[in-house]
């Protein structure tokens, strides 16, 4: 069973398997992890959980989807959404692929853009994303330095505007982001 559930009301048991698988996938890569918590989970309300669940509840797969904006590119801005934090709890099993088709479904019938940093480019193709390689130094944060991560690619669709068609025609124009990497 797939759950989509608005951060604002995770329960307690969806915040702590969140925490704990976020930090065992994702503890070694540097990534700024953020530990969600009952007081801080109205901070990004709109985040929207996604959770894939047996019939016991137990969690198998999660994903956090969210907006961006504004994303600046050629003196437009535009509001994208972007996918992070996939993780399955046991690999080879089709959990994660059943999950991210969910989101690429809910992505698609938004209309809007997506894209998001990763190293795992064979996997999102396998899932229909298509994929920009070692497209990391097109994008800047609009804020104080930050790390870079060591996710060179990106996966994206294609909204209704055309932003990333827009992003791999002209290459040699930067996309200026409101926040770091994610």
């Amino acid at each position: 069973m797939i759950l989509k559930i608005h951060r604002k009301d995770l329960s307690l048991q969806q915040i702590e398997d969140f925490n704990f698988w976020q930090h065992k996938e994702f503890h070694h890569t540097g990534a700024t992890e953020e530990t969600i918590t009952q007081e801080n989970k109205n901070d990004y309300k709109d985040d929207l959980f996604y959770f894939l669940t047996d019939d016991t509840g137990k969690t198998l797969a999660m994903v956090v989807l969210f907006t961006v904006e504004p994303v600046f590119f050629m003196k437009k801005d535009y509001q994208i959404l972007t996918f992070t934090g996939l993780v399955a709890t046991e690999k080879g099993k089709g959990y994660g692929k059943s999950l991210i088709t969910e989101v690429k479904q809910d992505i698609i019938s938004s209309g809007l853009s997506c894209f998001s940093f990763c190293h795992l480019e064979v996997f999102y193709e396998k899932c229909g994303f298509g994929i920009m390689l070692n497209a990391l130094n097109r994008f800047q944060y609009s804020g104080e330095n930050c790390a870079i991560l060591d996710m060179p690619h990106i996966v994206y669709i294609n909204g209704e505007d055309n932003l990333i068609e827009s992003i791999i025609n002209y290459p040699d124009e930067m996309v200026t982001l409101p926040i770091p990497w994610w």
